[in-house]
């Protein structure tokens, strides 16, 4: 009978991941979907779920237009994040490092804490 629930179990598990991936899955098939078509597919109303004429014009203006540094765009906020991402751990590690090591000082000051009154 455990086993029969178990499997119930992990099947309402599925259906409600299932449930509540759809919107996410549906954004991601949107994006996709809008980035084939033509403009005036693209703002169609009521809206179309799927290109009627497929097109790659809206990747070769992106890719290919001399007044749209794509690349350049790309190369930026790749230097960006790893500026960022170096900082990040400069400063985190050797903090994350000593706390780790001062547990005696966390403890020193928990009790402080533990033992001051309270408004």
């Amino acid at each position: 009978m455990a086993l029969m629930s178990k499997r119930w179990e992990e099947i309402g598990y599925a259906i409600l991941m299932l449930v509540l991936m759809a919107p996410m899955a549906f954004v991601f098939f949107w994006m996709v979907s809008v980035s084939f078509r033509i403009n005036l597919e693209a703002t169609a109303s009521p809206p179309l779920f799927y290109p009627r004429n497929p097109t790659l014009d809206g990747y070769r203006y992106v890719f290919n237009n001399p007044a749209n540094p794509f690349f350049k765009y790309v190369f930026n906020s790749t230097v960006v994040a790893l500026g960022c991402t170096v900082i990040g751990l400069l400063l985190g590690v050797p903090a994350a490092f000593s706390i780790a090591r001062w547990k005696q000082m966390a403890s020193h000051w928990a009790s402080c804490w533990r033992g001051s009154p309270r408004a």
